[in-house]
């Protein structure tokens, strides 16, 4: 264990680097606070004691900052990663926000990465591999997707043959992530990496799919987009195929928007079985989940 000498020295220097030039000394600490900092052991421990250096020197209170601790500690004992945590709370400093919202959304945060582990776990061949999972699962959730649908992709994944592939599991859960962060639905975009689970897409299929999504979502609707794809797999094209799918459904949907004016925003009017109807219907019914 570091002295509480060479730690005050660690603390100062770093909480400096957070708080600005204002004068930060180790004997600031109280001592119980002190007494905390010397139980912290692991990754990030010099990061985690300059940003309780920080909000002290913000004036938040000891309470706050032992909780702060007890929180990065615990998440160390849960094999959850504490660097996110200490994201939100850099974020929260530079932004001077209370201590009791900066608590509250540290710990939002463990939440999602506590949740997307164990919904990972069983599903990668590896730790890495695992912990790629994670952080994308719960980007996803923090972008807008729901647990009912994260437990409804992992049950398709489960179900593929009694497979666990892993490279095509952290496939799946990138092209979600992709999607939801493109403002899509949550079950528009689980929706849709179901139906090419469902139709038997590798993890490369899989990346295609993400990759073209990414190139054609700028372009317009990504929910529309979404459910385009959803329907076009189901119907048995390939992830090769779908860049020139969605391309001309674009130009069809273009087309029949001028002609049809108003009755374009119901997604049924000239639509009829074709995607457009249904992905101006999958446009209004998501569109209140977000």
């Amino acid at each position: 264990m570091r002295s509480m000498y060479v730690m005050g020295v660690v603390v100062w220097a770093m909480a400096v680097s957070l708080v600005g030039p204002a004068s930060i000394g180790a004997e600031e600490v109280s001592p119980s606070l002190a007494r905390e900092m010397a139980k912290m052991e692991g990754p990030g421990v010099d990061r985690a004691l300059a940003v309780v250096t920080a909000m002290q020197a913000q004036g938040m209170a000891e309470a706050q900052a032992v909780t702060l601790l007890e929180m990065v500690r615990r998440a160390h004992e849960e094999g959850t990663p504490a660097h996110p945590l200490l994201d939100k709370a850099e974020e929260g400093l530079a932004k001077r926000v209370r201590g009791d919202q900066l608590l509250s959304a540290m710990e939002r945060v463990h939440q999602r990465y506590r949740d997307a582990g164990a919904w990972s776990e069983g599903m990668a061949g590896d730790a890495a591999t695992h912990r790629r999972m994670t952080g994308a699962m719960a980007d996803a959730l923090a972008a807008g997707m729901t647990h009912d649908d994260m437990a409804r992709l992992r049950e398709r994944m489960m179900a593929r043959d009694g497979e666990t592939d892993g490279a095509l599991a952290e496939e799946s859960v990138l092209a979600v992530r992709e999607m939801v962060r493109a403002r899509v639905g949550s079950a528009s975009a689980t929706d849709t990496v179901d139906a090419a689970l469902e139709q038997g897409y590798g993890a490369g299929e899989m990346a295609q799919l993400r990759e073209t999504f990414h190139q054609k979502a700028g372009q317009g609707n990504g929910e529309m987009l979404a459910n385009q794809y959803t329907q076009a797999i189901r119907g048995g094209m390939s992830a090769s195929d779908l860049g020139t799918h969605s391309s001309r459904h674009g130009a069809q949907n273009g087309s029949g928007a001028s002609g049809h004016g108003s009755m374009g925003g119901s997604g049924s009017g000239s639509g009829g079985n074709g995607s457009s109807g249904g992905g101006g219907h999958g446009g209004g019914g998501h569109g209140g989940n977000k």
